[in-house]
C-alpha cells in the first residue's frame, strides 16, 4: 500500500474514532488493529492538525468545576464557566 493511501486510511480511523464514544482499546478491537498502531495514528494526526497554543473545546461537562493539575503537583479547581483568556493565563508554565 503507497504511503499516502495508509495515511488517508489511518486518519479516516482517527477522525472515526473522535466521534464514535469508545475508547481507543475497543475502538481498535473491532476495526482489527493494534492498540499501539491506532495512539501512533492519533499522535500523528494530533501533531498534524493542530497549531501551537490550541485548546480543544470539551463539551457537556459533568462536573461543576475542572481540575487544573500542574507539574509540581499543585492542582486548582475553577469553575467550568472559567472564560477562556483566564485559563489560558493559569496554564502558562514559565521555564
Amino acid at each position: 500500500m503507497k504511503k499516502s493511501t495508509q495515511q488517508e486510511k489511518m486518519h479516516s480511523l482517527v477522525a472515526k474514532w473522535q466521534t464514535s464514544g469508545q475508547n481507543q482499546l475497543a475502538f481498535a478491537k473491532e476495526h482489527k488493529i493494534s492498540i499501539h498502531t491506532l495512539k501512533y495514528w492519533i499522535y500523528k494526526f494530533r501533531k498534524q492538525n493542530k497549531s501551537p497554543g490550541d485548546f480543544i473545546q470539551l463539551n457537556q461537562i459533568p462536573a461543576p468545576e475542572i481540575c487544573l493539575r500542574y507539574p509540581n503537583g499543585v492542582e486548582l479547581l475553577i469553575p467550568v464557566q472559567t472564560p477562556i483568556n483566564f485559563l489560558r493565563e493559569l496554564i502558562k508554565i514559565e521555564g
